[in-house]
């Protein structure tokens, strides 16, 4: 008898764990207040700017082929908000300000692009093996030589990217203020 209520009991309980867990309410988050000042959500503007902050050297730092994927669906997120806003926007500062910040995301996105075609290059270098191809003499110089120019072609070209970011940056940050 004992047994047969504990095991009634344990059934009760899997039974509103699981009532529970499929038939919860979403948790929604609301607007409130504190001594009459609105507590608002973070600005697209300034997800972007914590974006490049935190972000910047990761993705112009120099080649590793094992190197994870960057971010880009975040910054996606940010440039497809900036649109909704740019189009809705009243002010020519705002539309401006929206403009700067798609174009600074643009270039972002850009950056992240060409950085995983250098990186996969020198992965398929590495991968594929010069050994096999050029003889095993002059294979190290020649591998040197070929994976050296992807790393310039990257350093030149995050030179580049990097300072047209920098500028659109500081440009967008004078127009937030």
């Amino acid at each position: 008898m004992m047994s047969f209520i504990k095991f009634l009991a344990f059934i009760g309980l899997v039974a509103c764990i699981v009532y529970l867990w499929f038939f919860r309410k979403p948790v929604v988050v609301h607007e409130h207040t504190t001594n009459n000042t609105i507590i608002m959500a973070e600005t697209p503007i300034k997800r972007l700017s914590a974006f490049v902050d935190t972000h910047m050297d990761a993705i112009f730092r120099p080649l590793a082929p094992d190197e994870t994927l960057m971010p880009a669906q975040e910054l996606r997120q940010i440039s497809r908000t900036l649109e909704d806003l740019k189009s809705h926007a009243t002010s020519e500062k705002d539309k401006r300000l929206y403009a700067v910040g798609l174009s600074l995301c643009s270039r972002m996105l850009s950056a992240i692009k060409t950085k995983e075609e250098h990186n996969r290059r020198l992965a398929d270098m590495k991968m594929k093996g010069f050994e096999s191809l050029l003889g095993e003499a002059d294979a190290k110089k020649k591998k040197d030589f070929f994976e050296s120019g992807v790393k310039r072609s990257w350093e030149e070209k995050a030179t580049a990217i990097r300072e047209q970011i920098l500028q659109e940056y500081d440009q967008m940050r004078l127009l937030e203020r």
